[in-house]
Parts: C-alpha cells; sequence; structure tokens
C-alpha cells in the first residue's frame, strides 16, 4: 500500500510539473525589443531596445552598451551607447545618482528606453522593463 502511495504521487508531482512547464511556453512573446534610435518631439531623442535581443540578432550591428563608472575624486557615472541595425550611433550620459543606481540594477533580458536632449547628449530619461515575454539571452 506504502509503495502503491508513493506511485501515485511521483505520478501527479510529474503531471503538476509537466503542466506548469506547457503554461510557460505558451507565455506571450515580444516580437520587438531590437535596438530603435529615433528622434522625438521637443529636441529629445530616444534609443530603446533589449540585451539579449540584440546580442541574438541577425545583423552584426545592433548593439547596446551600458557603462557605468565610479572614479576617486569624481564621482559615478553612466553612459548608454546604441548601434541600430542601419549602423547609426547615438549615447547620452549622466551623472544623476538616480540614474547610475538604475543603470546598476539592468539585467541582460530588460528592455531599457533612454531619453535625451539634442544638446550635450545627457540623459534625461530611463525606462526599464523586465517583462517575461522577452527571450533570454541566446549563446
Amino acid at each position: 500500500m506504502k509503495k502503491m502511495s508513493i506511485v501515485v504521487l511521483a505520478a501527479a508531482i510529474s503531471t503538476i510539473a509537466f503542466g506548469m512547464q506547457t503554461v510557460a511556453r505558451a507565455g506571450a512573446k515580444a516580437t520587438d525589443g531590437n535596438v530603435t534610435i529615433v528622434a522625438v518631439e521637443g529636441g529629445h531623442h530616444e534609443a530603446s531596445g533589449v540585451f539579449s535581443r540584440t546580442r541574438s540578432s541577425a545583423d552584426t550591428r545592433s548593439r547596446m552598451i551600458l557603462t557605468v563608472r565610479d572614479y576617486v575624486g569624481e564621482g559615478a557615472s553612466m553612459q548608454f551607447d546604441a548601434y541600430d541595425a542601419n549602423g547609426n550611433h547615438a549615447f547620452c550620459t549622466a551623472t544623476d545618482a538616480r540614474f547610475v543606481e538604475m543603470a546598476k540594477t539592468i539585467h541582460t533580458d530588460d528592455f531599457i528606453r533612454v531619453r535625451w536632449f539634442d544638446s550635450g547628449n545627457v540623459c534625461d530619461g530611463i525606462t526599464v522593463t523586465s517583462d517575461s515575454a522577452y527571450p533570454s539571452m541566446q549563446p
């Protein structure tokens, strides 16, 4: 009797685990996430994308780089660079502590949107979105 209960329990666990895997595979899949660089109203520019999407894109130009620096006597800063599939390059920098701290938390599967004014390329907005619809980085 004890042996049969263990077998039934194992079968139930396997069924539940298999069902969970099936549900996860049926989730939403994002079709965007490639690097985009655009000019928007009011003298702003934006660059956005997902690190993992650019890493596994078919083209050899798309690239996103996020650098966080902190030097004694100079303070902390961040720089965001984006290259789209056409080879266009855009970047902005920030010394605002909120942006620097936010930049430290970004993961490769996050969707990132950075905004800046034309003059000086100083970042004045950053959005980070974690969404299961974006694929994980592929080797």
